[in-house]
């Protein structure tokens, strides 16, 4: 319609949506600081907040890419109005609705079913189809799902009952996923939005080009460490690639990389941001809610498979560039790194605070809001990095509309688990995952992997993380694997959907930075990201690498894991120490690192010995030019 590109009209539309961005964000620190409101209340107001933030934000025409915004439909304002309807009528009689006991009246109902299509509108609006389409086959199931025979089948339930389930308990789309993006989750949002105005995300930027732009390959390792300390604080796969990558993928390029190259390293680098303690992105927050493991666990038990994630990508990149004899930037080119810590330096004292108030046993809750406001006096501290009260309020409306797709498809997945637990889905998907491996832990494991990759495709982390816990975490649990490897092992493949064909959402932002063609790009962040897939079936066979059992075997563990995938990349890029592989060579090297990788001092034993036959030949080579360079 015409009046949607009205000028004023989309102007006013944004002045709408910022004031209520400010309000949500200034309401959350003070109940993230003084206290929050009772579980109901306090998630109803969230998700009407960012519902209608998310309705009334105008956005970019599809068709006409420099074209003009369109602001908000009819739609959009008829649910606006509805989802403001509803919160008004429950807050007002919420005591009232409280004493009823679960005894639910006609106008519960209609405004409990208001607020269930809201966030469905919303979700497709906001992040798409996919978590759309398997809610609303949900809904189907939970409705029509006693037609279907055997163990998919279930007693009937009337609309009335689907209803009251989904949207006036903790049962629906205010669930316990909502539950933590409501509290916490927004507050590391604020979090990070402060920061990245502040500039600590181009302090990261710029700090590990200084470090790393000189050595071989520098600009990618750049992009690796990079990514890793800005991809810890936004939580985005897709977010950082567009941080990042807009400043390190043109570098790689200038550095002889290829463009779909760049691109890869790009979107595996910005990925596992999300597996990269302190923060970790939202869902780590969620999965504390859903399995009651404090959070602070849940981040140390991460920091091992971390690291090796960005390890393996760091020598891939290093094997990369070392066969195709890439040269870092000139000095010339690049930061200092004593000018970036002398202007911004301090605004790593604000993850500093974070780490040592979850450390201390603070709650996830109090962190965050303390880590916000040490954000805040950082920023002060400085002129460099001074923010305006306009750059302020500017930073919470960018910091609503960054928590947007983290609520909506927490909302969503809420839905679907509402469904799981009324119907009783949930365990029998747990059994038929059982049934199919035939009690062989491998088989459960591949099977949950290719699942999670399937289900994730187009997904937020979040959501993705939210059904795999709730379809297969448990089938896990059964075959043996504790409740930390059986989340860490479905969030890890929730996340790595991101960069796996034909859905790469990460994959496909890092193309379109690089001008590289889509698939050649995701095949190639296959390549690099390879022991990503391999890392969660490491710690399922061996926990001490979620620093699980005594000091000397956790420390066995890494290190033959670090030996291991640095065998792989050696295998999959070509080149060792200082010479090419032959394919017999490459094959050795892989048959190695899986047994490094394998758990056990006579797996790793056997590796070594395989890895000398296979780099004999380069270490030959690498002694022989030293012995040539000293005569």
């Amino acid at each position: 319609m015409k009046f949607q590109t009205n000028e004023r009209y989309v102007k006013l539309c944004e002045m709408i949506v910022y004031v209520l961005g400010v309000g949500m964000c200034l309401f959350h620190l003070y109940t993230g600081g003084f206290g929050v409101l009772t579980a109901f209340k306090q998630r109803m107001i969230h998700v009407t907040l960012i519902g209608i933030i998310a309705m009334l934000m105008p956005r970019k025409n599809k068709k006409e890419e420099n074209g003009p915004k369109i602001g908000p439909g009819p739609v959009d304002w008829l649910l606006s109005c509805g989802m403001l309807a509803s919160l008004t009528y429950f807050m007002s009689i919420y005591t009232e609705f409280v004493q009823r006991n679960g005894k639910f009246t006609t106008n519960d109902m209609i405004m409990g079913a208001i607020m269930v299509v809201a966030v469905i509108y919303i979700t497709r609006k906001s992040i798409g189809w996919p978590i759309v389409i398997i809610t609303l086959i949900s809904l189907a199931y939970a409705y029509w799902g006693h037609l279907l025979p055997g163990k998919l089948g279930h007693k009937p339930f009337s609309i009335a009952r689907i209803v009251t389930h989904l949207s006036l308990g903790m049962e629906g789309y205010m669930g316990i996923p909502v539950g933590a993006a409501a509290t916490f989750v927004i507050l590391f949002v604020i979090m990070a939005a402060l920061l990245e105005v502040s500039g600590a995300g181009d302090f990261f930027i710029r700090s590990a080009l200084a470090v790393t732009g000189g050595l071989r390959g520098g600009p990618a390792k750049a992009a690796v460490v990079s990514s890793g300390l800005f991809g810890t604080i936004s939580g985005s796969s897709v977010a950082n690639v567009v941080s990042t990558g807009n400043f390190t993928i043109p570098l790689m390029k200038k550095s002889d990389f290829e463009p779909h190259v760049a691109g890869a390293v790009e979107a595996v680098a910005s990925t596992g941001g999300q597996i990269m303690p302190p923060i970790m992105g939202a869902a780590a927050f969620v999965m504390s809610e859903v399995t009651g493991i404090p959070y602070l666990k849940i981040m140390v038990a991460a920091i091992i498979p971390a690291l090796l994630y960005y390890g393996s990508l760091y020598f891939a990149i290093d094997k990369y560039a070392a066969r195709r004899g890439l040269v870092g930037r000139p000095k010339s080119e690049l930061p200092s790194l004593k000018e970036e810590v002398r202007h911004r330096g301090h605004m790593v004292l604000p993850l500093v605070i974070l780490i040592a108030l979850l450390v201390s046993g603070r709650s996830a809750l109090r962190s965050g809001f303390w880590g916000t406001v040490a954000v805040w006096v950082c920023c002060m501290v400085k002129k460099d990095t001074r923010m305006s009260p306009k750059q302020l309020c500017d930073a919470l409306a960018f910091a609503a509309k960054g928590a947007i797709s983290c609520t909506v498809a927490c909302s969503c997945a809420g839905i679907i688990m509402g469904v799981f637990s009324l119907t009783g889905l949930g365990l029998k998907f747990s059994a038929l995952i059982l049934a199919y491996s035939h009690g062989i832990k491998i088989l459960a494991l591949i099977l949950t992997m290719i699942a999670g990759l399937i289900l994730g495709m187009g997904m937020p982390t979040t959501a993705a993380y939210i059904m795999l816990s709730t379809l297969i975490a448990p089938a896990l649990t059964d075959m043996g694997l504790s409740i930390m490897q059986a989340h860490l092992f479905v969030f890890y493949f929730g996340i790595l959907s991101s960069i796996t064909p034909p859905v790469a959402v990460a994959s496909f932002a890092a193309a379109g930075i690089a001008k590289a063609p889509i698939g050649k790009t995701s095949f190639a962040a296959i390549r690099f990201g390879l022991t990503a897939f391999i890392v969660p079936f490491m710690f399922a066979y061996g926990p001490e690498l979620l620093m699980v059992g005594n000091a000397f075997s956790i420390v066995l563990a890494a290190v033959s894991s670090i030996i291991g995938i640095f065998f792989l990349a050696s295998a999959t890029e070509g080149w060792v120490f200082h010479g090419s592989l032959s394919i017999v060579e490459r094959v050795l090297l892989f048959a190695a690192a899986m047994f490094m990788i394998l758990p056990g001092i006579t797996t790793d034993l056997i590796g070594l010995a395989i890895a000398a036959v296979g780099s004999a030949r380069s270490i030959k080579h690498m002694l022989d030019g030293k012995k040539t360079a000293q005569a």
